[in-house]
């Protein structure tokens, strides 16, 4: 529960700061007196939806503020109710006066009062239903949900892709752009449905990992759940490509894949195919070969951190799904690594000649580290598992 708890509380101090843009002020007061001389805009609809938004944000943090000072003591309930209440109030109140410095954002002593109001609703919720609740989180985190593994951490990166930067944009403006793209001939290329399927198809295997062969059919409409979000969700945009090849891609593992008996060499040879499709994709070749990059990330450095985020989730799922699955495939950790790093070497190379990309050295380095960390994380699941079946009575 204080797992739980501390990540929304980072999920709060991200939205609340978002997009981090600070600058200095010359303040006639305090931060603390400014936060208490603030006053509520005038009510209208903006209002409304703030207050909406602060109660909802705040809620998940009275829930499992609640559940977590609480314990498994029925008497400490008055103490865990304080306790999420001064957290809220501390953790908004901070938040609120460091928005003085944060560019776009304001002061306001009304978000203090709705994020404090929801996060005692939170704690409401948590005190009704408390048995339910952790009933329920015991049954996922014996049903393995909870456990950290390579296939895990990969689920993890492509959802994180998906609603990536997290903060959610409610203005009409943006939602009908995003609905005019939609309506656009740009909104559906051939790659990207391409891409598309083949990652959906190897989350699809990825989750069969995680909550076992009968479960993907049901679990796979929640990960596909995420799409529709990216509509309502600042500096990023979904096509029509994206959408049909996820689809396409839950109908071909329903009806095709998950019957398959090399279903993991096929979308390994098809990851792969994709990788240098989409590393070599050009209207031109020049003639003579660019300079290769030997700096690691040298691009990303110089460029928009919220982009930077967004490519470094999107490749961090390709090159790890490939990894996983020729490990999968092959049995064993280290050849799987050395082809993915090769592979993307050899297209890192090739695109020497090709001047609408730039090659460096940083995919087939992300390769290795990539390799690295599912290794570790395999290694500490294989030894939960033990523990587990370490400590479960056998029977005769």
């Amino acid at each position: 529960m204080y797992r739980i708890l501390l990540i929304f509380c980072g999920l709060i101090v991200y939205g609340s700061l978002y997009p981090f843009h600070f600058h200095s002020v010359a303040l006639s007061a305090s931060p603390l007196w400014i936060l208490l001389d603030s006053g509520p805009g005038p009510f209208d609809r903006f209002l409304l939806r703030d207050i909406l938004v602060n109660v909802a944000l705040y809620m998940p943090l009275g829930l499992f503020g609640f559940l977590a000072f609480a314990g498994d003591g029925a008497s400490r309930a008055l103490r865990a109710v304080t306790a999420t209440f001064l957290l809220a109030l501390a953790l908004s109140a901070s938040m609120e006066m460091l928005q003085i410095f944060d560019d776009s954002r304001q002061c306001a002593l009304s978000d203090v009062a709705t994020n404090v109001v929801g996060a005692c609703l939170g704690a409401a919720l948590g005190s009704l239903y408390r048995r339910s609740l952790v009933r329920g989180l015991s049954r996922l985190r014996a049903g393995g949900l909870f456990h950290f593994s390579s296939s895990m951490l990969l689920v993890s990166c492509w959802a994180a892709y998906q609603v990536f930067p997290l903060f959610p944009s409610l203005g009409r403006t943006q939602l009908m752009a995003h609905l005019l793209f939609l309506r656009s001939a740009n909104s559906f290329r051939g790659i990207d449905f391409g891409g598309a399927l083949v990652a959906w198809m190897a989350a699809a295997l990825l989750l069969e990992g995680i909550v076992g062969a009968g479960k993907v059919a049901r679990t796979m409409p929640l990960l596909l759940a995420l799409l529709p979000l990216r509509l309502v969700i600042a500096s990023r945009t979904i096509g029509v490509a994206e959408m049909a090849g996820a689809l396409a891609a839950w109908g071909a593992w329903s009806f095709w894949l998950a019957h398959r008996r090399r279903r993991t060499h096929i979308l390994a040879i098809l990851l792969f195919a994709f990788l240098a499709l989409q590393g070599l994709a050009t209207s031109r070749i020049a003639a003579s070969p660019q300079p290769f990059s030997w700096i690691p990330f040298a691009a990303a450095l110089s460029a928009d951190w919220i982009t930077v985020v967004a490519i470094l989730l999107l490749k961090s799922y390709w090159y790890g799904a490939a990894i996983w699955l020729c490990r999968v495939a092959w049995g064993r950790f280290l050849p799987a690594v050395a082809a993915v790093a090769a592979w993307l070497a050899a297209i890192e190379f090739l695109q020497r000649w090709l001047p609408a990309h730039v090659p460096e050295i940083t995919d087939p380095l992300m390769a290795l580290l990539l390799g690295a960390i599912l290794w570790l994380a395999e290694r500490h699941h294989q030894a939960l598992r033990s523990r587990a079946e370490a400590a479960t009575p056998r029977h005769r």
